[in-house]
C-alpha cells in the first residue's frame, strides 16, 4: 500500500471488489418502486436508517439558514462535508432507527 498525505493506494483486488459491490446496488430496481420511506436527493439510495446531525453542522454543510436542504444519506452527507471542508466528528451524529419494511409495506 502506497501512502502520502492526500492519497492512499489500495490493492487492486480490493478496488475490483468495491466496484462490483457498488454496481450490484445499481440494479436493485424493485426497491426504487416499492421503498416506502425517503431516499437520498444526491445519490438516490433508499434510506435504511434514520440519522440526524447537529443543526450548526447541517447548516454549514447544506449552506442553509434553517433545517431545510433536503435529505441526504449518511455517506453523501460526509462526502459533501469533506468537499466543503466542514469538520464533522462522530459525536455530531445520532442514528435514530433502522428501517426494516414489512411485507405489507413492500407490496
Amino acid at each position: 500500500m502506497i501512502q502520502n498525505k492526500n492519497f492512499i493506494m489500495v490493492h487492486p483486488k480490493i478496488i475490483v471488489k468495491r466496484i462490483f459491490n457498488r454496481l450490484k446496488y445499481v440494479f436493485i430496481w424493485k426497491e426504487l418502486f416499492t421503498w416506502p420511506y425517503e431516499s437520498c436527493k444526491r445519490c438516490g439510495h433508499c434510506f435504511k436508517q434514520q440519522w440526524s446531525v447537529a443543526d450548526e453542522v447541517w447548516k454549514k454543510v447544506m449552506e442553509v439558514s434553517d433545517s431545510g436542504g433536503g435529505s441526504l444519506c449518511l455517506d453523501c452527507f460526509i462526502e459533501v462535508a469533506k468537499r466543503k471542508r466542514v469538520p464533522v466528528k462522530g459525536s455530531d451524529f445520532d442514528v435514530v432507527k433502522f428501517f426494516i419494511p414489512s411485507e405489507s409495506d413492500i407490496r
